[in-house]
C-alpha cells in the first residue's frame, strides 16, 4: 500500500513539474473582438469631431413627396449623428442617380464619391437588384462587388454601409423559403470588404409576410411610403448603434485611422472593379454623329438612317453605353467586333435622370442584356432603320461604359 501511495505521489509531482512549464490559459482577449465596421467614422466624430457623408443611390434613397416634404432614409442617418455627437460639423452630400441597380453609379464613383473625398458612404441598391431577378445577374454581381471593391482601392480609409432595400418580386422567394439571390450575394459582399449592413429588406419583408398588406410600407413595387422609409431609418440606426457600441469596446489606444483591407479574393470572379465612363463626345471615330449639347448635357447625335460611326477604347473592355432619350429620340443598332447588327430597343430600359440635371432624360444599355457579348474591344454603331416611334431618327449618345 505504502509503495502505491509513493507512486501516485510521484505521478502527482511529475504533472505539477510538467505544469510549471506551461503557462495559465489567458482570458478572452476583448480587444481582439470583431472590429466596428465603422471604426474610421467614430474616430472622426470622437477626434476630429467632424464626418463628411456621401448617400448614393437611385430613387429609392431620395425619397418620396409627403405632403410637400421628401422623406428619405438617411435623414435617420444624419439626425443620429448629429444627435450622438452634436460637437461635431457632420456634412452630408447626396448623388443620386435615379436608375435602376447599381451598374451606373459604379461608372459614375469618380464624380459622384471620390470627387467629394467623403469619410463614409452610404450606399443602396439592394432593391433595384432585387427587380433584374436571376437573369441580370451576370451585370448586377459584377457592379456590386466593383463598386464596393473599386471603394477600398481608392479611399482605404473611407467606411461604408450598405443599404438594403425591398423589391416586390423578392417576397416570392421568401414564400418559397428562399433568400432571393441578391440579397445573398450583397451579404457576402458587405462581410468580405468588412461593410456595415443595414438589412432593410429583411425587415419590411418580415412584416409584409407576417401579414401586414404591402401599401402598409410600400408606395408601390419598389419606393417605400412614409411608414417603411421610417423602417429603412429605424434599420440603419440600430445598425449605427451596434457599430458604436463596437467600437467603444475598442482600447483607447487603438482609436485611430485605419486603411481597409483588400482582400485578394473576390467574391464573384470577374467584378467590375476597374470601370470607365467615356463621353462619347470625346471619344472613338463619331463618323455621321455630331457633338451636340443640351444644357450641361454633352453628347453625339444623328438625325437619319444609315448614318454611322465607331468606338474603340484602345484599353478596356466596352460593356455598355449611355444614352439620351428625349420622347422623340430613337433607337440604335450595335455591331460588336464586327458581328451582326442589333437593335437595342428603349423599349426595354427605363428611363431616368440625374439628380443634378433633372431636365435630360437617360437611359443606359448593357449589351450582355440585348444579346450582344458581355465584353467588346470596338463597337460600331448605326441610326436604325426601322424606328419604334415616330421621328426616332434622332440617335443621342452620351457616353461608352468601359471596363479596364
Amino acid at each position: 500500500m505504502r509503495i502505491y501511495r509513493l507512486i501516485l505521489l510521484a505521478i502527482a509531482l511529475a504533472a505539477a513539474v510538467a505544469r510549471a512549464g506551461v503557462p495559465a490559459i489567458a482570458a478572452p482577449d476583448e480587444s481582439r473582438r470583431k472590429p466596428s465596421a465603422l471604426h474610421n467614422s467614430f474616430v472622426r466624430l470622437t477626434k476630429q469631431k467632424s464626418l463628411k457623408i456621401v448617400v448614393i443611390g437611385n430613387s429609392v434613397a431620395h425619397g418620396s413627396d409627403h405632403g410637400g416634404k421628401t422623406i428619405n432614409f438617411y435623414s435617420y442617418v444624419h439626425e443620429w449623428f448629429r444627435t450622438t455627437f452634436p460637437d461635431a460639423n457632420i456634412e452630408l452630400k447626396t448623388g443620386i442617380i435615379f436608375a435602376i441597380g447599381p451598374e451606373l453609379q459604379l461608372f459614375r464613383m469618380e464624380d459622384k464619391v471620390f470627387a467629394r473625398r467623403p469619410d463614409l458612404v452610404l450606399v443602396e441598391f439592394g432593391a433595384a437588384n432585387g427587380a433584374w431577378g436571376d437573369a441580370g445577374k451576370q451585370i448586377t454581381e459584377r457592379a456590386t462587388e466593383g463598386y464596393i471593391r473599386r471603394l477600398r482601392m481608392m479611399m482605404p480609409q473611407a467606411d461604408c454601409i450598405m443599404n438594403m432595400g425591398l423589391f416586390k418580386s423578392m417576397l416570392d422567394k421568401y414564400r418559397a423559403g428562399a433568400t432571393p439571390a441578391s440579397v445573398r450575394f450583397q451579404r457576402d459582399v458587405a462581410k468580405h470588404y468588412g461593410c456595415a449592413l443595414a438589412d432593410t429588406q429583411r425587415e419590411l419583408a418580415r412584416r409584409i409576410l407576417a401579414g401586414e398588406p404591402w401599401k402598409t410600407y410600400m408606395g408601390d413595387v419598389i419606393h417605400p411610403n412614409a411608414l417603411g422609409y421610417e423602417v429603412h431609418g429605424q434599420v440603419l440606426v440600430n445598425e449605427l448603434k451596434r457599430q458604436y457600441e463596437l467600437f467603444e469596446a475598442t482600447p483607447p489606444e487603438r482609436r485611430k485611422l485605419q486603411d481597409h483591407p483588400l482582400p485578394r479574393k473576390t467574391v464573384h470572379k470577374d467584378p467590375w472593379a476597374s470601370p470607365r465612363f467615356v463621353p462619347a463626345h470625346l471619344a472613338g471615330d463619331p463618323g455621321g454623329f455630331v457633338p451636340m449639347q443640351t444644357g450641361p448635357l454633352k453628347y453625339i447625335a444623328a438625325g437619319k438612317p444609315g448614318l454611322t460611326g465607331s468606338f474603340q477604347p484602345g484599353k478596356g473592355r466596352i460593356v455598355g453605353l449611355l444614352m439620351r432619350r428625349p420622347d422623340d429620340c430613337g433607337n440604335i443598332e450595335v455591331s460588336a467586333d464586327g458581328g451582326g447588327w442589333v437593335r437595342l430597343s428603349g423599349k426595354r430600359e427605363p428611363q431616368f435622370t440625374d439628380e443634378t440635371d433633372r431636365e435630360n432624360k437617360l437611359q443606359r444599355f448593357f449589351f450582355a442584356a440585348h444579346g450582344l457579348p458581355l465584353y467588346s474591344s470596338r463597337i460600331d454603331f448605326r441610326v436604325s432603320a426601322e424606328p419604334e416611334t415616330k421621328a426616332a431618327y434622332n440617335v443621342q449618345i452620351v457616353a461608352f461604359l468601359v471596363i479596364e
